[in-house]
């Protein structure tokens, strides 16, 4: 094919066409026709072929079909249905994305900057995290009473909660299944200013119950009974759900296993002299039904004229819905007086 020498309209001097030319050295071509900044054109026919609505890209350097490949870099992208790469192929934005739908990837995203879902700014958010080389902030609105939730799923089950109750003013810690477990590093102090704690099952402060006989008016007689059986009595507790005294059968009722002190001061008129008195602390069903003696004490009274204090203490482990009292028993009839007390301590 013979050589084509480009060709240009002449114009005469006052502007009006009047004929066909060659051009030649010299020639120039006015800017606002043609940008004489692209590099010659080249050939693209033998390597694209574009379709229909397709469109050609300029990069810089080369030409190419927007069906066949896109310019490296870009400087804004809006994503209204889906974008891939393909299989080791990376993907990266030096300004924004804003995406209307789905943003999911087997691999990892990584951003420096702010990652915005559901609504936009900073106080408004579904989850805005930001990394300013000072801090990283979650921020969930989700109702009234869980302002922030945070909520953890494993195996399509739920596990934890985490949040900020509005409705109390509360920041909570919640497992679905399972305990909340705090390991810190050797020598490391957790200190809290609160009302109640509980920590390895043992609420703090501990759970205690005291038991007050108020009057003379109870059981005198040889046989053995339990403290304070038929007399007038008051009872204070702390936590009554762990220990809980029984008036009726003359027990303390241990819901939750643990080492616990029970001590017993007394005092008590005898029907004769000598009598002996014997005290013990007991693990039991019942007045008459089966007993774990745990500890006894053995004291002779020599005089039946004035009364004789008493004494009693016990620590030990105990097992969980266990019964446990101070029972007494005379060889003679023994009357417990005003002022007897019996006490148990959760001690840890």
């Amino acid at each position: 094919m013979a050589d084509v020498k480009p060709l240009k309209i002449e114009y005469d001097g006052d502007g009006v066409p009047s004929g066909i030319g060659e051009f030649v050295s010299g020639d120039t071509i006015e800017g606002a026709i043609v940008d004489i900044s692209l590099p010659e054109l080249t050939d693209v026919s033998s390597t694209m072929s574009p379709s229909t609505g397709d469109s050609l890209v300029y990069t810089g350097s080369t030409w190419s079909s927007s069906s066949v490949t896109h310019p490296d870099t870009f400087s804004n992208v809006i994503v209204t249905n889906s974008l891939s790469a393909g299989p080791s192929c990376t993907v990266e934005f030096d300004g924004d994305v804003s995406v209307s739908g789905n943003l999911s990837g087997a691999g990892n995203i990584g951003v420096i900057g702010q990652i915005m879902c559901g609504q936009t700014g900073i106080g408004t958010a579904d989850l805005n995290v930001v990394d300013d080389n000072s801090n990283a902030t979650v921020e969930i609105n989700a109702g009234a009473n869980y302002d922030s939730l945070i909520q953890f799923r494993e195996n399509n089950a739920w596990r934890c909660d985490m949040g900020w109750d509005g409705g109390e003013n509360d920041f909570f810690i919640k497992t679905h299944t399972g305990a909340i477990r705090l390991d810190p590093y050797a020598g490391f102090t957790v200190s809290a200013s609160c009302s109640s704690i509980t920590v390895s099952s043992c609420p703090v402060p501990p759970p205690w119950s005291f038991v007050e006989v108020t009057a003379d008016d109870g059981q005198n007689t040889a046989d053995p009974y339990y403290f304070a059986s038929g007399s007038s009595q008051t009872t204070t507790e702390i936590d009554a759900g762990h220990i809980t005294w029984n008036s009726t059968e003359g027990y303390f009722t241990i819901a939750n296993a643990g080492w616990y002190e029970f001590e017993m001061q007394g005092s008590i008129t005898v029907g004769s002299s000598p009598t002996t008195v014997t005290t013990s602390i007991v693990q039991t069903t019942g007045l008459g039904g089966s007993e774990v003696e745990k500890i006894d004490k053995i004291q002779v009274v020599r005089t039946n004229i004035d009364p004789h204090d008493i004494m009693i203490k016990w620590i030990g482990y105990v097992e969980a819905a266990k019964n446990f009292t101070c029972k007494l028993d005379g060889t003679a009839t023994v009357l417990m007086q005003k002022g007897s007390t019996f006490t148990c301590k959760r001690i840890n």
